[in-house]
């Protein structure tokens, strides 16, 4: 039923020996998926990183009344497996102290991310938690002849006004939360986590040492050419005069033959993708009929062809 990177080896408790027992997850980790998905969570090592989660539960699911919940019904929420109803509670999240969701280089994104993309990270739990059998706030979901059809519009209404006075409230939320978790949970922490923590340290210095793109630093000239290369030489000609043109269009494309001309593409497996710590914004690369495939753009404008270009061109570091 759940088709993520959901790892329990970190764990030390009663998830860890339920999965290896049964081969399936407890139903409050199903819940501790939907919110590390919507909390842009991808594991909870520190007690740091637990405080953190609690205060953006209390943002995210303020349409579900937490803090009132828990401090007149002694729990968070409710949620449901396979429809079964369940509800979520303070001892359910400590006890998945550990747990990793996806293997990044960093633990959460940033605050400042997280509200920028709590839209998409409420659309991103609705949508995982629908094809899987899970749900805490419920995306609509139909089947027809086509197949099963989800239709995430109903994420707006959940989405919370970002005011100080949310903020002050999850804070007392997590504040709160944290004074009632033994501080043992935090300070033996297993030997697993901190092996990992290290390959975490190394993978961050790595990704510090990386080349960072930057078009003003690319010759005009240099420009010129890779535009004859991708376009036919009257679009070329518009595109090399018109910066905003040139911004939407040329520079991703630009870009993408940077990253291939200096091997920091991954085309091991079926779509090429960023190597770790390299970014890259699939949006700029959507197709005339719809989705992102990389495979398909590289061909199409003649990538490739620019790597004699722009191989080992503006390498600099952060």
């Amino acid at each position: 039923m759940l088709d993520l990177n959901l790892n329990f080896r970190y764990i030390n408790g009663l998830p860890l020996y339920h999965f290896q027992d049964k081969k399936e997850p407890l139903p409050a980790s199903y819940a501790m998926v939907w919110c590390m998905l919507a909390t842009s969570f991808g594991r909870i090592f520190t007690k740091e990183d637990m405080k953190e989660f609690l205060f953006r539960l209390a943002i995210t699911l303020h349409s579900m009344n937490l803090v009132e919940n828990w401090l007149i019904k002694d729990h968070l929420m409710g949620y449901s497996v396979n429809g079964m109803q369940y509800v979520l509670t303070l001892n359910d999240i400590v006890m998945h102290f550990g747990i990793e969701l996806c293997d990044s280089y960093d633990n959460l994104d940033i605050r400042e991310k997280y509200y920028d993309n709590l839209l998409g990270g409420i659309k991103g739990a609705m949508f995982v938690g629908s094809l899987s059998g899970f749900s805490i706030l419920n995306a609509e979901k139909s089947e027809n002849e086509d197949g099963i059809s989800i239709n995430l519009a109903v994420a707006k209404d959940y989405l919370p006004e970002i005011t100080p006075e949310l903020i002050a409230k999850a804070e007392f939320f997590a504040n709160d939360l944290m004074k009632f978790i033994p501080a043992d949970i935090f300070e033996s922490r297993c030997d697993a986590i901190l092996v990992k923590e290290k390959e975490l340290c190394a993978r961050r210095e790595r990704i510090s040492e990386l080349p960072v793109f930057d078009i003003n630093k690319v010759p005009r000239a240099t420009i010129k050419e890779c535009l004859e290369i991708i376009y036919i030489p009257e679009h070329a000609n518009l595109l090399f005069e018109d910066a905003v043109m040139f911004s939407k269009e040329a520079r991703p494309l630009i870009y993408l033959g940077w990253l291939y001309a200096n091997d920091l593409l991954d085309l091991t497996g079926d779509l090429p993708e960023s190597k770790e710590g390299i970014p890259l914004n699939y949006d700029d690369y959507n197709l005339e009929n719809g989705g992102v495939n990389l495979n398909i753009t590289i061909s199409d404008y003649n990538i490739e062809e620019l790597s004699p270009l722009l191989k080992g061109l503006f390498i600099n570091t952060i």
